[in-house]
């Protein structure tokens, strides 16, 4: 399915308003702040990403795609369609150059509908999420088989609406500051989880998985010592993102 571009012409239109005649001006923001302004639609966008992952559930919530994501949110008032602006707010996280933010990671993909077929992927038992069918199954297989059975599988497949979820939280709970969220979230399009990549933890460490307490797991060290386990944002990664020692990379 081809992009929808024509949903960037409300970031458009909203420029030309805040630019008409009588507007006061202003001193503009460093290009790694989101303006003021549009706080709020964000506040309303990761608002209804909620209450659509709740919706369709945790699990599901990482594969669902943008086209049955709007059907649903359209058929359910408790979630409520998605806006003009909200659209048009997604469009502009998922192909704006995420340089000026900070993140100087590669593009992952190029279509923000990308639909993700059941037959793609496995539902890892006990973790709520998913892998892809192949390598990514096998090098999580081989993980826990060197790693032992206390490791655990604590995010797989990321569709990029489930990227974007995340982000907008991130975001939000920054005030806007794009620099502080890509050190921990990648932009829509720039995450490799939609590709393959998967996060591993212990059991047990809840959250705690997703910070530098991780490291102090027998899990970690021994991960750290296993030549084919490649970490995707090593501690001296060029691409502005914190080390990650539970990002698994899958070539």
């Amino acid at each position: 399915m081809k992009r929808r571009h024509f949903l960037l012409a409300g970031i458009g239109a909203c420029a030309i308003c805040a630019g008409r005649a009588g507007a006061a001006p202003r001193d503009p923001l460093p290009p790694s702040l989101l303006e003021r302004d549009r706080l709020p639609l964000l506040k309303n966008l990761a608002g209804r990403l909620r209450r659509l992952r709740q919706l369709v559930g945790y699990a599901r919530f990482n594969l669902i795609d943008l086209d049955h994501a709007r059907q649903l949110a359209r058929g359910y008032p408790k979630v409520g369609d998605f806006t003009a602006d909200e659209l048009a707010l997604l469009e502009h996280f998922f192909h704006a150059d995420p340089v000026p933010w900070g993140f100087r990671g590669p593009r992952v993909g190029d279509d923000l509908a990308q639909r993700i077929d059941d037959a793609e992927v496995r539902k890892i038992r006990g973790s709520g999420h998913y892998l892809y069918r192949g390598a990514a199954e096998r090098l999580f297989n081989c993980l826990q088989r060197d790693v032992g059975e206390e490791l655990r599988l604590t995010s797989g497949v990321r569709n990029h609406l489930k990227q974007a979820q995340l982000f907008c939280d991130r975001l939000l709970a920054a005030d806007g500051d794009y620099a502080a969220t890509v050190r921990w979230v990648a932009p829509p399009g720039h995450s490799y989880h939609a590709a393959g990549d998967f996060d591993v933890g212990v059991a047990g460490l809840g959250g705690a998985n997703f910070t530098a307490a991780f490291l102090d797991t027998d899990a970690a060290q021994r991960i750290a010592r296993l030549e084919y386990a490649v970490l995707r944002y090593p501690a001296d990664n060029p691409w502005g993102v914190a080390h990650e020692p539970w990002h698994i990379q899958v070539s």
